[in-house]
């Protein structure tokens, strides 16, 4: 019998009216090749189905498919059902439970025969095509093994509207080697998955050894032009995306969209090697890691460099993969069975040495397998772990994401070892920009271990309690840090240390550290630390120390630092400090200290400090200190002390010194001069040379209103030269005193 319908209504009347197909259990056909399961609720429609998709496949062609209905109800399936190329199966509606008679293991749904796909007819892309997936609630118990639905080596698929509860495999859904695959508007959940094993709900894999897609033919076919988009995955340990590495093939074209995530317990997406991939306005709640990018893997068990079919595998290499992931939302929490709590992970990697052995037990090979292209934009992190980490990433431009830390579990044992923004071993030219972070547990940024930043600028930190950006294990900055704003609970503002290597730190603001608002230290290096507003830190506004080397320090501005504004410690060095505004430090302007040198301090203005001005302590070098603007020291405007020495002190202005206006202090020197300087107001001496120090000369200095003398040369102080052309006034003491075995081998004025 033949009637024509134009939708399901009338299919359903039909059914209704010619009551037959019931009795003889005939499928309806229609015009467009639909055909409508004729089953009763609760039965087990394996038979049926297998016999109507059989009939459908003989009829359908490219330009004209078929479709099978299951009608809206509750059925069984007892064992696997085949999927033919131009089928779609209909199940919206319906809901199909997977019976797991005898306790055997078996997919619910697969594409052909495993003879045919095992077969090199079934290879490349050439097995099947144009199989399609429409609605349905499938369902298999935790005890069942297999996947739920596995389709391999095929051109369009389309998984639309299906619902896929349960399940106890290693995957709910697993598609490998397909051009063309659309999975929209799906459920995903309550899958337990297999235990051990990363579990992702959906899975494309790759297929190149039975142990990692059983039963089909390993050629190594990648998956490419997939879209995921509309999905929910909720209590699964997984979301979606792949954990198969072969060296050197990648899946391409890779859209994944407009999904939710919720109380998933690893990854919400893991990629590996995926080539041109945008990951977007997707939302991720409850979830113990948002987006991971793979292309190399320490643990080598998961990573192949070779297929069974024909052995060996030609490696592509790729330098920029063209990854996007931009504008979602993630809430991170702590789970336990997640390896790393955070939102966005990068993981590739150098093999300098062919000693490692892959799943394949071949010998990995040498080469740099490491991530490279990605670009991670206006996202959403609020996370209990890290908000964006990376390891062995090249060419990652990180803007504008707004970085939340909150919820951290006292389960957690890195509970305190999270950073907004993590950069790691071998990672390099990486930028971040405009981002904000928020109370992460331990940095802002924190960059080390051999990585490098391009650009660290604009970014807004607040509330990360060790360093707002760190540098630690000869990590390197090769452009510039600046803009960056630091603020609130925070130990240290900027800090670099153990080899690190940076090009220019300029024009950020840090507030209100608990340390010091910026060190070096440990055998590290900046080239430039200039323009940056340096605001009430508890220790030093700048400290550099222990073998570390700074180029020049210019045009900061430190205010009320708890210590020094500057202090240059421990056999380090700078090149010049010129141009600062240090105002209140509770001690020095600026002292340099235990064998460190710096070549000229000029054109500083400090305002009141503590101690000293400038000082030089323990054997420390200046080649010059000039034209700079001191003013109401609470102790000497310019002191040099313990064996220290300048080339020259020339040009400085120095007024309302509470000590002196210049003292040079216990067998120092100052190789050349005295001169030029011009100094009011000194509580005692103006000039004040003592205990077995040497100069060259003293001259041409403008010293007014002094407590005591003008210059005083005591204790064995010798100055080698002369002293002359001083201009001295209203001193109580001499203009020039010269006592207790001191002498001047030149002319005095």
């Amino acid at each position: 019998m033949k009637k024509t319908v134009k939708n399901v209504l009338y299919l359903v009347l039909a059914l209704v009216v010619f009551g037959t197909f019931a009795a003889t259990k005939v499928p309806v056909k229609a015009e467009g090749n639909v055909f409508v399961l004729n089953v009763s609720e609760g039965m087990d429609i394996y038979k049926e189905m297998k016999n109507v998709m059989a009939q459908a496949a003989g009829v359908a062609t490219d330009d004209n498919p078929s479709t099978v209905v299951i009608p809206a109800g509750n059925y069984t399936l007892s064992t696997v059902l085949r999927l033919y190329s131009n089928v779609t199966v209909d199940a919206t509606g319906a809901t199909i439970t997977y019976s797991n008679a005898n306790g055997e293991n078996h997919n619910m749904l697969i594409s052909g025969y495993i003879e045919y796909n095992k077969s090199d007819a079934c290879k490349g892309y050439s097995g099947h095509k144009n199989i399609g997936i429409k609605g349905g609630t499938w369902v298999s118990p935790s005890s069942n093994k297999a996947s739920m639905l596995k389709i391999m080596h095929a051109k369009n698929v389309v998984i639309d509207g299906a619902t896929f509860v349960g399940g106890g495999s290693a995957h709910q859904v697993e598609v490998a080697a397909i051009d063309g695959l659309k999975v929209t508007n799906c459920v995903f959940k309550d899958f337990t998955g297999k235990k051990g094993d990363k579990s992702e709900a959906l899975q494309f894999d790759i297929p190149c050894s039975e142990k990692v897609y059983g039963d089909t033919y390993q050629d190594g076919t990648p998956m490419k032009n997939v879209t995921v988009s509309g999905c929910t995955f909720s209590n699964v340990p997984r979301g979606l995306g792949t954990h198969t590495l072969l060296v050197g093939a990648w899946h391409e074209n890779i859209v994944i969209k407009d999904n939710k995530f919720e109380n998933v317990a690893e990854e919400c997406i893991s990629t590996v090697n995926y080539y041109n991939c945008e990951i977007y306005d997707n939302t991720m709640k409850n979830c113990g890691a948002g987006v991971l990018v793979q292309t190399y893997k320490k643990n080598p068990v998961s990573v192949y460099s070779s297929v069974e079919k024909s052995g060996s595998y030609k490696a592509a290499s790729v330098d920029d993969m063209k990854i996007s992931i931009h504008d979602n939302t993630m809430n991170i929490s702590y789970s336990s069975s997640c390896d790393e709590i955070q939102g966005i992970n990068l993981i590739g990697g150098i093999v300098s040495k062919a000693n490692l052995k892959g799943g394949d037990k071949k010998t990995i090979a040498k080469g740099d397998y490491r991530v490279k292209g990605v670009t991670i934009e206006n996202n959403k992190i609020t996370t209990a772990g890290f908000g964006i980490h990376m390891q062995g990433a090249c060419d990652v431009t990180i803007k504008g994401n707004t970085i939340t830390g909150s919820g951290y579990s006292s389960k957690d044992k890195n509970k305190d070892k999270y950073d907004g923004c993590f950069i790691q071993t071998d990672s390099e030219n990486v930028s971040v920009l405009k981002n904000n972070i928020t109370g992460i547990s331990r940095c802002g940024i924190f960059v080390m271990e051999n990585a490098s930043a391009a650009d660290i600028k604009n970014n807004t930190i607040k509330d990360c309690p060790k360093y707002g950006i760190g540098y630690y294990d000869n990590a390197g900055l090769t452009g510039t840090m600046s803009g960056n704003t630091i603020s609130g609970k925070v130990e240290t503002g900027i800090s670099v240390s153990t080899g690190c290597s940076l090009n220019i730190v300029s024009e950020n603001t840090v507030t209100k550290t608990k340390n010091n608002a910026m060190n070096i230290y440990l055998d590290s290096k900046v080239e430039e630390i200039s323009g940056n507003t340096f605001d009430t830190p508890k220790n030093n506004g700048i400290i550099i120390s222990t073998n570390s080397s700074v180029g020049t320090i210019r045009d900061n501005t430190i205010t009320k630092a708890a210590s020094n504004a500057v202090n240059v410690y421990s056999k380090s060095s700078v090149d010049s400090i010129s141009g600062n505004t240090f105002t209140n430090p509770t001690k020095n302007g600026v002292i340099v200290s235990t064998n460190s040198s710096v070549g000229t301090i000029e054109k500083n203005t400090i305002t009141s400090p503590k101690e000293d001005g400038i000082q030089l302590y323990s054997k420390s070098k200046v080649t010059t200190i000039s034209d700079n603007k001191i003013s109401k020291s609470a102790k000497d405007g310019i002191f040099l002390t313990t064996g220290c020495s300048a080339g020259s002190i020339k040009g400085n202005t120095i007024s309302n010194a509470k000590r002196e206006g210049i003292q040079i202090y216990s067998s120092c020197k100052v190789t050349s001069r005295i001169t030029g300087n011009k100094i009011k107001s000194s509580a005692n001496n103006a000039i004040k040379v003592t205990t077995k120090c040497t100069i060259g000369k003293i001259e041409s200095n403008t010293i007014t209103t002094a407590g005591s003398n003008g210059i005083l040369l005591c204790n064995d102080a010798v100055v080698s030269k002369d002293v002359k052309k001083n201009k001295i006034s209203k001193v109580k003491g001499s203009a020039i005193s010269v006592t207790s075995g001191a002498k001047i081998k030149g002319k005095q004025q």
